[in-house]
């Protein structure tokens, strides 16, 4: 019985891969039929297909699963790797996979998401539901349309990467990476600083001193503006549930509320900022556009 179950397994991946080299062969005559494209190359041992996209000169790079479709490609565009899984399907195609033309990380959050912008259809409730309106509003004013890829970070199992956002090794593999990226995180540093001593034993800002504060804010600010690395030129870095909003003192500058202050700082290494408060919720919302 175990012989059969191995041989009928083994029978249907050598069946999949046939599948999948024709349909491959299908999909790359459709690439070059489609004008949108030039250089398409597909490798000897169809594993991979390169190309340029005409409109920007992008260099692209799909690597083939051994059963495709059923696992999807690996697709580098300028170096930079997308994660495609949460948008692929049996029935997508390589071609399809370009109509995605956002990429957006969600921090703090442990599940998968895909939707589209436009109309904002999302599978998941990280955007919250008091602060859907103004998630519409900034997708809206910045003409954010059509469907992104969804890439979740958290420190929990489950979403696209296991990890800290704000750490060295995260941040250096994302260099320029994302068009979006969405900071909620509502258990890591961005919580925990505004809230807490994250270094002695989690107390609560009522009990810090205003030094102790200050250093916590100071020690936030830096890990922000090197979160700021992994945005694209001209991309937007969105800040939000500002829990602490107290006077403090930054590197001898004084600020009515932590959100000035990163304000402040953002202006400062080149982010047009606007600072928007959404009418139900009463949260704060800083959106920043890189430069």
């Amino acid at each position: 019985m175990n012989y059969f179950n191995k041989y009928k397994k083994y029978n249907q991946k050598i069946i999949n891969q046939l599948g999948g080299s024709k349909r491959l062969e299908k999909e790359i005559d459709k690439l070059k039929a489609s004008n949108l494209y030039k250089n398409i190359v597909l490798s000897e041992d169809k594993k991979s297909v390169t190309f340029t996209r005409i409109s920007d000169n992008a260099n692209i790079t799909v690597i083939i699963p051994d059963n495709y479709p059923f696992e999807a490609p690996s697709i580098t565009i300028n170096e930079t790797k997308y994660n495609i899984g949460s948008v692929w399907s049996s029935a997508s195609t390589i071609g399809s996979m370009f109509e995605y033309d956002k990429k957006v990380l969600i921090l703090c959050h442990n599940t998968m998401v895909n939707g589209t912008f436009e109309p904002l259809v999302l599978n998941n409730h990280w955007y919250g539901s008091p602060e859907l309106q103004i998630f519409q509003r900034i997708f809206a004013e910045y003409n954010l349309k059509g469907k992104p890829i969804f890439e979740t970070i958290d420190i929990i199992p489950g979403g696209t990467y296991q990890a800290d956002a704000f750490s060295d090794e995260f941040i250096n593999q994302h260099i320029n990476d994302y068009d979006i990226v969405m900071v909620p995180d509502c258990g890591g540093p961005w919580y925990y600083l505004q809230n807490t001593d994250l270094y002695d034993g989690g107390r609560k800002i009522r009990d810090l001193t205003t030094d102790e504060v200050n250093v916590n804010k100071e020690i936030l600010i830096k890990l922000c503006l090197k979160l700021t690395k992994v945005v694209k030129q001209g991309g937007i870095i969105q800040f939000s549930k500002f829990i602490s909003e107290i006077p403090c003192t930054i590197n001898g500058s004084d600020f009515d509320t932590f959100s000035d202050a990163l304000t402040f700082y953002l202006t400062q290494n080149g982010f047009t900022t606007q600072i928007k408060i959404d009418d139900e919720s009463k949260n704060i919302f800083l959106i920043a556009i890189k430069q």
